[in-house]
């Protein structure tokens, strides 16, 4: 699926299929594949930790290990930075 969104992009844009989708990406601000995989799991941690569920809060935290290779991965420092923030970090690592 995602090499049928870059041909579409390429096709767009009228991009030769030897040049890099990278800024296409940047201009269009979309983040790469990859990098929305690690936003929507950091979220998805922050939002099973923030949970009033008692047995959500449990399921998050037994997998901390896997957040904190995300979180060291882009620098960002804990789950209780906004969502805004969060974003914002992984969109600079991309730039």
């Amino acid at each position: 699926m995602w090499y049928g969104i870059i041909h579409y992009f390429r096709k767009f844009f009228n991009s030769c299929w030897r040049e890099s989708t990278r800024q296409l990406l940047f201009y269009c601000e979309v983040l790469p594949m990859a990098y929305l995989v690690d936003q929507q799991t950091i979220m998805f941690y922050k939002r099973l930790q923030s949970s009033e569920n008692i047995v959500l809060r449990v399921l998050g935290r037994l997998r901390h290990d896997a957040i904190v290779a995300c979180f060291s991965k882009y620098g960002i420092r804990s789950l209780r930075s906004s969502v805004f923030d969060i974003k914002q970090t992984i969109w600079l690592n991309f730039v």
